[in-house]
């Protein structure tokens, strides 16, 4: 995503880790990493799910997008378990 205005924005990240595995997830500003989520679910619980939010100056120009780190497995599915990444200007 390509910011359109400059301001302080709040960006925020979730997801589900697959059963016995490792998810993560990094939010990046122009290929930097800014924030990101790290989980770990096991075979007692099932799927675990992990988000994180922050306000983070963006300008005009920036791109953000989300990377899955590497050997970690992501879960989605209808039964109330998604991944998100969303931003808004605080105003």
């Amino acid at each position: 995503m390509a910011v359109s205005a400059a301001g302080s924005y709040y960006v925020y990240v979730g997801a589900g880790a697959q059963p016995n595995s490792a998810l993560g997830l990094t939010v990046e500003r122009n290929n930097v990493g800014v924030l990101g989520v790290y989980r770990s679910a096991t075979d007692q619980s099932g799927v675990d799910t992990a988000g994180y939010g922050a306000v983070i100056y963006l300008g005009v120009g920036d791109r953000m997008r989300v990377i899955a780190e590497r050997n970690t497995a992501g879960y989605s599915g209808n039964h109330l378990r998604h991944t998100s990444f969303f931003g808004f200007l605080v105003v």
